[in-house]
């Protein structure tokens, strides 16, 4: 061999030796993807799972207001016609009351007159009484 060949086969050998670790390396680093990809399958399915729980707790969170809605919505509507019986059970009290009212200052008046009637026939009978002892008297 001579010098020249001797180089040749120096860098032949060396380009091969570098072949061999880039081979070496590839393979390393394809058996670290393939190790990465196994491990990103479960991460994978457990992304997917939260995220079809999160959307199963949007979903029911949304049904559960709906829920708090609809019966917010049937108290209120509850109250309001509670509210209008009892309006209307006030208005008829208070009607009563006033006639109760009227009812009272009437009698009231009555009473007065009656009164006023009781002692103007005292005094008649007082009067009479009187006339009827001195008529008595004389005679």
């Amino acid at each position: 061999m001579s010098f020249q060949n001797l180089n040749e086969y120096v860098a032949a050998v060396l380009a091969l030796k570098q072949k061999i670790i880039d081979t070496e390396e590839s393979s390393t680093l394809h058996h670290q993807l393939d190790e990465l990809l196994l491990k990103c399958t479960p991460l994978e399915k457990q992304i997917e799972e939260i995220e079809a729980m999160k959307s199963e707790l949007e979903e029911k969170r949304a049904k559960s207001s709906i829920k708090m809605y609809q019966q917010t919505y049937l108290e209120i509507e509850s109250l309001k016609q509670e509210n209008n019986e009892t309006e209307a059970v006030n208005k008829k009290l208070e009607a009563q009351v006033k006639k109760l009212e009227e009812t009272t200052t009437k009698q009231s008046q009555e009473i007065k007159q009656l009164k006023t009637e009781k002692n103007t026939l005292e005094k008649d009978l007082k009067r009479t009484e009187i006339s009827s002892l001195v008529v008595k008297s004389i005679k």
